[in-house]
């Protein structure tokens, strides 16, 4: 009796599988960003449902966090990780006047988050190889029918042992929840799915070494893995649990 009772709450969210795709037809998706979508699965079911309403209902004014300690790690990684960059950062924000309890904050997470980033352990090839920067214009890939903006904050071209390859690097600053490693990983393999559709010309090659999720107060950057079927699994049925949520909403 407890099989079947099991059995039978399973078919609706079959069945709401296929209403929402008939609902919502082949060209009509939810979005979610790329942080969003590998938070989903760790929220409780109120905690996925508010990620859902964000979407549909997004705030008009969203104060930014961390825009100088972001722009100053991103400048660094373009240079192949010169930590000047960051020096000169950690040098203005010192001087940068705060008042307001956001301003406060923000100014000393933000030092706080260029500091460890100094600390991290940097893969050597991206403090070797040459590599220049590009903004392409496509910042989502579909993944099981659901939009997922990843806008990497540096998308790169460089060689790699005479072959043109392509990379990319998604900054995540949080000091509250930073991501576990499997996050991390899910992040970094949606940045390769991301470079492969999106971004890479038919003579270059997306390495999953070079897609990078960069979590500052995780203390880690964790690479793509080579075997990709383990993670993008996961991440197939993180999407049909985000679009069973959106269709409820």
């Amino acid at each position: 009796m407890g099989v079947m009772v099991e059995f039978e709450r399973r078919i609706p969210t079959v069945t709401t599988l296929i209403r929402l795709r008939a609902k919502l037809g082949p060209m009509a998706y939810c979005n979610l960003s790329v942080n969003q979508l590998v938070q989903f699965s760790a929220k409780t079911d109120a905690g996925k449902r508010r990620i859902i309403q964000q979407q549909l209902n997004p705030d008009t004014f969203k104060v930014q966090w961390y825009q100088k300690a972001k722009a100053c790690i991103r400048a660094s990684i373009s240079q192949n990780f010169d930590h000047q960059p960051v020096y000169d950062g950690l040098a203005m924000l010192a001087a940068r006047k705060a008042v307001t309890k956001h301003q406060l904050s923000d100014k000393a997470t933000s030092i706080e988050a260029l500091e460890r980033f100094l600390d991290l352990k940097v893969p050597s090839i991206l403090r070797t190889m040459h590599y220049t920067t590009i903004r392409p214009p496509d910042k989502t890939v579909m993944i099981s029918d659901v939009e997922i903006t990843v806008a990497p904050e540096i998308v790169f071209r460089g060689t790699m042992g005479g072959k043109k390859v392509v990379g990319g690097v998604k900054i995540h600053i949080c000091k509250g929840t930073p991501f576990d490693y499997e996050q991390s990983e899910q992040v970094a393999a949606v940045i390769y799915r991301y470079l492969v559709e999106k971004v890479a010309l038919p003579d270059e090659k997306v390495i999953p070494a070079l897609c990078l999720s960069l979590d500052i107060f995780g203390d880690r950057i964790v690479q793509a893995p080579r075997d990709l079927t383990r993670v993008n699994r996961s991440l197939d049925e993180v999407c049909n649990e985000v679009k069973v949520h959106w269709l409820a909403a």
